[in-house]
């Protein structure tokens, strides 16, 4: 499937770590370690439980966002879903503040 994430046609592991038995078309790797499965997020095999299932978008650089939260490395940061966007590896920016690399705001 990729990024470490792989099947046996019926069950999702990561790292050898079960994560959920699927059908045909329920399970998807997003990209960045982010991965929809047919009722739960992950980031790395771990569920996102804050997520918003049907509003999660992976984007790149190691964030996502839902209608309610935006992510990076599977871990909420302080920013505005409706207009973030990440510019590139190193910033990432919403229409109120910058963010560096790691999610930390930089300019109000």
């Amino acid at each position: 499937l990729g990024s470490s994430y792989v099947s046996d046609s019926k069950n999702v592991f990561y790292n050898e770590k079960w994560l959920e038995s699927f059908g045909e078309g329920e399970f998807s790797v997003l990209g960045y370690n982010y991965a929809k499965g047919k009722e739960a997020i992950y980031y790395a095999g771990d569920k996102i439980p804050e997520a918003d299932y049907g509003s999660f978008q992976g984007l790149e650089s190691g964030y996502a966002k839902d209608s309610k939260n935006v992510y990076l490395m599977g871990k909420v940061i302080q920013a505005d879903p409706e207009t973030f966007r990440v510019l590139d590896y190193d910033f990432s920016r919403d229409d109120k503040n910058w963010y560096g690399k790691n999610g930390e705001l930089i300019l109000k």
